[in-house]
């Protein structure tokens, strides 16, 4: 609890530095750079193979994604990943926890806003559909590619999508 009401101050304080959109592109794209560079690590032996991290790591992940998303509204797979992979947790895993806590965050979100009365199901249904497509066929893709193209593919979107929120979000 205090790790997070630190954490929450603390991402206060650097909200009040800049726009949102400009921590977060650089933040998104600082990750891809840290997932890239412990690849390139991994591929040359200077990193042993990837074990899970310890579980203080992880919690500290949970929280800070957290306040992340608490901060600037976005969060679970697109933060907690790349933080996991680069804690040392294997592709799928980490892919796998980040779907499976996205299920936890959206639904006690889902409740939130259903109390308000703030619920378009035709919205809904028109945006989760495709994305049940998409989720399934990403799914069939990560266990067809080898995890190292998956990792470094990871860094790309990570690293192109940084500028992308400074721009549109800056």
């Amino acid at each position: 609890m205090l790790l997070a009401l630190c954490g929450l101050i603390g991402g206060i304080g650097i909200t009040a530095l800049g726009p949102g959109g400009v921590l977060v592109g650089v933040c998104v794209a600082s990750m891809g750079l840290l997932v890239y560079w412990r690849e390139r690590r991994r591929a040359i032996g200077a990193v042993e193979g990837h074990r899970s991290p310890p579980a203080n790591v992880v919690a500290t992940i949970g929280v800070g994604v957290a306040i992340v998303s608490g901060l600037f509204g976005l969060g679970g797979p697109l933060l907690s990943v790349p933080l996991l992979v680069a804690a040392g947790a294997p592709m799928l895993p980490a892919l796998g926890a980040a779907q499976a806590q996205s299920i936890v965050i959206a639904g006690t979100g889902t409740i939130g806003y259903l109390v308000q009365g703030a619920v378009s199901w035709p919205l809904a249904l028109l945006v989760g559909i495709p994305e049940l497509v998409g989720v399934l066929v990403g799914w069939k893709l990560a266990h067809s590619l080898p995890t190292h193209r998956l990792r470094y593919g990871l860094a790309v979107v990570l690293v192109a999508l940084g500028p992308y929120l400074i721009v549109h979000n800056g």
